[in-house]
């Protein structure tokens, strides 16, 4: 069990990445941070606490499947706006203008998105392709016709 000032130190180190500083701001004395700064990266109670406050950080920032998805749904529609910044040499100065996501990214975004939705049968849709599909409204499947 750690205590105040080595969770302290361990929450400074993982903000800063700075030894000496974590252990000044964790309250230990100017004259003895550097030595207690390395005793506490030596004790193995410390260094679980770090790698426990950092997965906690990398599982905070990492998108779920769900969010990812909507990021594309996003960018395939339109909706998702970027920044553009371009200077204008009427005027001299930059200038930030917003604007939706181009048809290249937009099609890139639909074709991430049907990797994950496969169609039930390959298509080549670069030839003419004809798909016949017979609905049974009786039990809501779908059956391929048989051939004429």
């Amino acid at each position: 069990m750690l205590n105040k000032r080595q969770e302290r130190f361990a929450e400074e180190f993982v903000k800063t990445g700075n030894e000496v500083q974590s252990a000044l701001n964790a309250g230990y004395a100017e004259t003895t941070a550097n030595k207690m700064a390395r005793r506490l990266l030596d004790n193995v109670g410390v260094r679980e606490y770090i790698a426990e406050l950092n997965d906690k950080i990398v599982d905070e920032s990492i998108l779920t499947a769900k969010q990812a998805m909507r990021r594309l749904s996003d960018i395939a529609s339109g909706n998702l706006k970027e920044d553009v910044v371009a200077f204008d040499p009427e005027s001299g100065v930059f200038k930030h203008t917003e604007k939706s996501t181009d048809h290249s990214t937009q099609v890139r975004a639909l074709s991430e998105i049907m990797k994950r939705y496969p169609l039930p049968i390959d298509i080549n849709l670069n030839t003419p392709t004809e798909i016949k599909l017979v609905a049974n409204f009786g039990t809501g499947d779908a059956e391929e016709p048989d051939d004429e």
